[in-house]
């Protein structure tokens, strides 16, 4: 539960609070506001700027009170299909490709030799994760095991990770970030690529949602396809190009964009219907490859 200190006669908040619904909850909360406190101390500017700063904690009839002071900034909101909001669109990718590529930079992990993705173990342990769902069927053993060849050796960057990356929680003020909020699914290391295609995908199904008049799984597996790159809407072009930008910074190759995408939404906690979403993808992946790799 969120409670809002405003100062008088504007509209602008100056404080939050927050205060778990049940004594149950106060775990969570504790445990995201000492973790963002290490990751200030870890930040410099500007990042450190654009994190939450705490003002006081303490408890309230058993459940932990926690008072953060508020940041600069509009939400990104997602455009109109249209001209402007072409525009607008090329601005969000654009600031927050930057805010992230500083970020990550800030707050790398140790030696990033260590980081090669064992695929197979990741794999094992979504099929015994709740969470995971994945599909059993003998179409997906054969493209999760070319995924798994296709990323063998590869050293993937870990840094903090911030984990909610909804166009919602980013401050925009002109073409800058100036706030990032709602840190409760922050990590101390994460694959460097999370937080890249949870803000692409999330931001592709709202786009979808503001602009076309689908449901929901439409709007899901349109935003796989422009995520991965086979749509000839000019999203899937702005999207491809700031992915490429994205993983050449981190010395990976672009053309590996659709694996790593497959591995996000493995890790992705959707509310509804994640086997359907997993399905979906590895169908338009399949396709991918039909496309990429020549018969004999």
């Amino acid at each position: 539960m969120f409670w809002f200190e405003v100062r008088s006669k504007t509209k602008q908040p100056i404080l939050i609070s927050k205060i778990p619904r049940t004594v149950q909850f106060n775990y969570y909360l504790e445990r995201s506001v000492k973790l963002v406190d290490s990751l200030r101390r870890v930040l410099g500017p500007p990042i450190q700027e654009t994190i939450p700063f705490q003002v006081f904690a303490g408890s309230v009839n058993a459940l932990s009170h926690v008072v953060m002071g508020t940041l600069p900034g509009e939400p990104i909101n997602i455009p109109a299909d249209n001209i402007l909001g072409r525009r607008a669109v090329e601005r969000h990718l654009s600031a927050f490709l930057s805010w992230l590529i500083e970020f990550q930079s800030q707050s790398m992990i140790g030696d990033q030799t260590n980081n090669a993705l064992d695929w197979q173990e990741f794999f094992a342990q979504q099929r015994i994760n709740p969470m995971g769902d994945i599909p059993q069927d003998d179409q997906f053993h054969r493209l999760s095991k070319e995924i798994s060849n296709r990323l063998s050796n590869t050293t993937m960057p870990c840094s903090w990770g911030y984990g909610d990356a909804h166009h919602s929680n980013i401050l925009l003020e002109g073409n800058r970030v100036s706030g990032v909020i709602d840190w409760n699914g922050v990590k101390e290391k994460q694959w460097f690529f999370i937080d890249w295609y949870y803000f692409l995908f999330s931001y592709a199904v709202q786009f979808y949602k503001k602009n076309l008049k689908i449901d929901i799984n439409s709007q899901c597996r349109l935003a796989i396809s422009t995520t991965m790159g086979i749509t000839n809407h000019w999203l899937t072009g702005l999207f491809q190009a700031k992915t490429r930008q994205f993983l050449e910074h981190n010395s990976f190759d672009p053309h590996l964009s659709p694996e790593l995408f497959l591995t996000f939404l493995h890790d992705l906690h959707w509310p509804t219907k994640k086997e359907q979403l997993i399905k979906d993808a590895y169908s338009i992946y399949s396709s991918i490859l039909a496309i990429s790799v020549p018969k004999i």
